[in-house]
């Protein structure tokens, strides 16, 4: 109610006021209402009053971007270019581009959007001018206007239009990249360079390149899935060092960290960390694998590695009877002569379980060695090595068992 009553007092003011003298303010008033009701003809038409009588150029201004704003394009270019053979105006030369952009026609755009640039000498006008030629699918020109904006002022707005033009319309993805990447060694990178960079790279099918990108990304939001993102590209890369060097770094996912340290034989340091899980997790099978890398860690020959082996895995298995987890136990407590029973025992648990499985088999027949039942134990490692004979361990055992049961042949014969 009060903003109507505001109005029918302007209107009744603006009858008024073509009988009375001029008032510069109430113009000024009349106008600005004008373009809060987004009225911008009634507004232009205002500020043409005030132009006429006050002939200022602050007021022949105000009254042409007026005429733009309310799209008038022609007037705006005539009114433009009248004011511009008195002032070769930065204001005049963007007004103009604009109109005559608004317009369809490039080629006078660009003819004072290049006039701007070249009076300015400012990014934006640069980057106007890159824009147009652009459009005009002038792809070296628009990259040779983007560049002078990077020059002025290298931002990632200017960096990613020449990106583009390299890319898209030029046929150079790797120029672009590499202009991606000498921008960000120098000043960062924020998410929506590294973005368009990973997808640069995504397209030239390089996966190492992507991972690189997202582990900026990362840095700047560690989110779960740019994590699981990575990973997934590392391992199609088969890029394992670097996969774990990221996780070393990040601690992302201890459990892919864990299994790449056990494919790579690093034993100590998948020991710790399967120590690491089970003391926050509590999770048993962690638990067996710390006792178990440990164990791998060593030399072999470590009678009291083996003794904290065994005490870790008989903890173990008294809750989760795994067959891989009783042929293990069994086979130290054999190996070691700790307790050569109790590990055939251990072992004949694991092979009730997965009766096919040939290193139970073996760990069976060495513990039946061990036992001095020489033809049991040669009956079962000659089935073992006939599957695994480029074993070491294997082949070990066959030596060992095959002359003892050859001896205890030669002394049954007497």
């Amino acid at each position: 109610m009060k903003r109507l009553f505001i109005c029918l007092i302007l209107a009744f003011l603006a009858i008024v006021s073509f009988a009375a003298e001029y008032s510069r303010d109430l113009y000024e008033m009349l106008a600005t209402d004008a373009q809060n009701r987004m009225d911008h003809n009634a507004s232009a038409a205002y500020r043409r009053v005030i132009y006429i009588n006050e002939g200022d150029k602050l007021s022949r201004y105000r009254w042409i971007e007026t005429l733009l704003i309310a799209q008038n394009y022609d007037e705006t270019i005539q009114e433009a270019t009248a004011a511009l053979k008195k002032d070769d105006d930065v204001f005049l030369r963007r007004v103009l581009a604009a109109s005559y952009y608004a317009k369809g026609d490039l080629k006078n755009a660009i003819i004072n959007a290049k006039a701007l640039a070249k009076k300015e000498q400012s990014l934006d006008a640069y980057l106007l001018l890159g824009d147009l030629y652009a459009l005009n699918k002038e792809s070296a020109k628009a990259l040779k206007a983007y560049r002078s904006a990077y020059a002025i002022a290298p931002n990632e707005v200017a960096l990613d239009k020449m990106a583009t033009i390299l890319a898209n319309n030029l046929g150079k993805p790797k120029d672009a990249i590499a202009y991606y990447e000498t921008h960000i060694s120098e000043r960062g990178c924020g998410e929506f360079l590294c973005a368009r960079l990973a997808s640069l790279y995504a397209k030239l099918n390089d996966a190492s390149g992507v991972a690189r990108t997202y582990k900026r990304i990362y840095k700047l939001r560690p989110d779960r899935v740019i994590g699981e993102k990575i990973i997934e590209l590392y391992l199609v890369d088969k890029d394992y060092k670097s996969l774990s060097a990221w996780l070393e770094e990040t601690r992302f996912n201890d459990d892919i960290l864990l299994e790449l340290y056990r494919n790579d034989k690093r034993f100590d340091k998948a020991a710790a960390i399967a120590s690491k899980l089970y003391r926050s997790s509590g999770n048993i099978d962690y638990l067996a694998l710390s006792a178990m890398f440990e164990y791998e860690a060593g030399d072999g020959a470590n009678k009291e590695l083996a003794k904290r082996a065994v005490d870790a895995l008989e903890k173990v298995v008294a809750k989760n009877r795994h067959h891989i987890y009783l042929n293990y136990l069994g086979y130290i407590l054999i190996d070691h002569d700790l307790d050569v029973e109790r590990g055939v025992e251990y072992v004949e648990q694991a092979l009730r379980i997965e009766p096919d499985n040939v290193y139970y088999v073996d760990s069976l027949a060495w513990g039946y060695f061990k036992q001095g039942r020489y033809k049991e134990a040669y009956d079962l490692i000659v089935k073992v090595t006939a599957k695994k004979e480029d074993d070491p361990t294997v082949q070990e055992h066959y030596n060992a068992i095959k002359e003892s049961y050859e001896k205890s042949l030669i002394e049954s014969s007497r």
